[in-house]
């Protein structure tokens, strides 16, 4: 057999934490958190497409923003290329280098900018000649007459577009890209999806896409990292976790999204609703809503089990030896 190539890790997360209050008595104390991430370790590896993806209030957004320089975490560390950018205060050279585009471009756009103006800025804080604003505009299918426009004049395709423009000025490494398409009808949608595979394919930017379907995530990604409740529980290349799902909760993703059962055989439903946040099952966190749960599930939380080839799953019915 051919050995693989070592895989450079460009982020690496290390057992990250991330609680906020949610309920405080009257003297300002907080009595209750919201475990938004709850132990996390994950590496995104130079030049891939990483997706995460699980449920409204599985942690997704909370470790982007985590990962992104915009968040600190309680606890753990966060790597960017062996520095640990939560040690101090942030370089602004990693800044640059790690860019989100948000759900809502609005976000990351002045009202009060126009494209162009918004893109020089960019152009400037990266050190960049302003003179390669058409070049970037065109690069992403705008035509120029977009240059003097405000945001409410554009498109919601078109300002996602200019928010990845934004981004892009910075020459980032890493694309950190929160639900990019959820409020896009669906023919743009693909396009905003194509273009960022492009961007991995011709550049080699290194693309982290949050969503909660699994469809996107099969269609965009090398490899798919699957959260729930603020633990990650499944992890491994993408065609083999839509294929061959090994984690019952990754299943019942699956089976609720119609892009994505259309490639797997696995069909199941998760029984009752996403747990709280604030009391959070003991042992397997999925217990209470999986149809294979077995008493231990209800006692211990699982370990992380390899599975072969780089894939992990976080449930006891493995068994078998827990990854180290």
């Amino acid at each position: 057999m051919t050995p693989q190539p070592r895989k450079e890790s460009i982020v690496v997360l290390d057992n990250v934490y991330k609680y906020f209050p949610a309920i405080e008595t009257i003297f300002g104390r907080s009595k209750a958190y919201i475990r938004a991430v709850d132990g996390v370790s994950l590496d995104i590896y130079e030049g891939e497409i990483l997706g995460l993806v699980g449920e409204s209030g599985s942690g997704k957004t909370t470790v982007a923003r985590i990962v992104a320089g915009l968040l600190k975490p309680d606890s753990g560390r966060v790597l960017y290329r062996g520095f640990d950018i939560y040690s101090g205060k942030i370089p602004k050279h990693i800044r640059r280098k790690i860019q989100m585009i948000y759900q809502d471009p609005e976000v990351s756009l002045d009202p009060r900018y126009t494209v162009k103006q918004t893109i020089e800025e960019a152009l400037r804080a990266a050190g960049r000649s302003t003179n390669e604003t058409k070049d970037l505009v065109r690069s992403l299918g705008l035509s120029e007459d977009v240059l003097e426009k405000i945001p409410q004049q554009l498109s919601g395709g078109q300002k996602q577009r200019v928010a990845i423009a934004r981004a892009l000025a910075m020459r980032p490494d890493l694309l950190i890209a929160d639900e990019p398409t959820s409020a896009l009808d669906v023919s743009t949608r693909t396009q905003i999806l194509n273009i960022l595979l492009e961007l991995n394919k011709s550049f080699g930017i290194t693309i982290m896409i949050i969503t909660h379907d699994l469809g996107v995530a099969a269609y965009m990604s090398d490899r798919i990292a699957v959260m729930y409740l603020g633990k990650i529980v499944e992890v491994g290349a993408a065609e083999e976790i839509i294929k061959e799902p090994r984690h019952p909760y990754t299943m019942a993703l699956i089976s609720s999204s119609p892009s994505a059962s259309r490639l797997s055989k696995v069909n199941i439903k998760p029984i009752g609703e996403i747990a709280s946040q604030i009391n959070i099952p003991k042992g397997c966190r999925f217990h209470p809503r999986c149809p294979f749960a077995m008493e231990i599930c209800r006692r211990e939380e699982p370990p992380y089990f390899d599975v072969g080839d780089g894939h992990v799953s976080a449930c006891w019915l493995h068994g078998g030896a827990p990854k180290t």
